[in-house]
């Protein structure tokens, strides 16, 4: 096969990469809509992907762990339960509504839902919930920790508080 600009299959091997096609649509993005209930993280993919591409990337790569697999995005109305295994967890994940098999294999399924069953996906998958201090916590913690903190050098006029100034360049 000759590889010459003019060739067909030589043009798409020499075009531009584009991740993500202008018709793909927007997934959900979890941590803009359950990052204040739920711990959202990047599966492990994201940290191989190309910098220049990571950032139209990050909403695709974003999961919720859970006690029995992930959540992940799927499109932008629904979004998908991986389970880490089979049984129990699975048949409880096929009664809800909405509910298509995806991926069926020997160590778990991958199940996708509409955006309106979460809550009934999330009574099934536990996912990890984000730390949360009360108030009083908070407080002690504060009060506990306050001889840790950061102290002013002796005779600065600095209370520890203020942005250390960037130095310029010299030209």
């Amino acid at each position: 096969m000759r590889k010459t600009a003019d060739h067909p299959l030589h043009a798409l091997i020499i075009a531009p990469h584009n991740p993500r096609p202008a018709k793909v649509p927007v997934p959900i993005n979890l941590k803009d809509r359950y990052g204040d209930r739920f711990v959202v993280t990047h599966e492990e993919s994201y940290y191989a992907e190309k910098p220049e591409f990571r950032q139209q990337e990050e909403v695709w790569l974003q999961i919720i762990p859970c006690h029995k697999g992930h959540l992940m995005p799927f499109d932008d109305s629904h979004f998908a339960a991986c389970t880490n295994h089979r049984g129990p967890t699975v048949n409880q994940l096929r009664v809800i509504p909405s509910a298509q098999m995806w991926q069926d294999g020997d160590d778990g399924v991958n199940v996708v839902f509409h955006i309106d069953h979460f809550e009934e996906v999330v009574q099934v998958m536990k996912p990890r919930k984000r730390r949360r201090l009360s108030p009083e916590a908070r407080q002690a913690l504060i009060d506990r920790t306050a001889k840790y903190r950061f102290q002013p050098a002796v005779g600065s006029q600095q209370t520890g508080l203020e942005c250390v100034p960037v130095p310029q360049a010299v030209p």
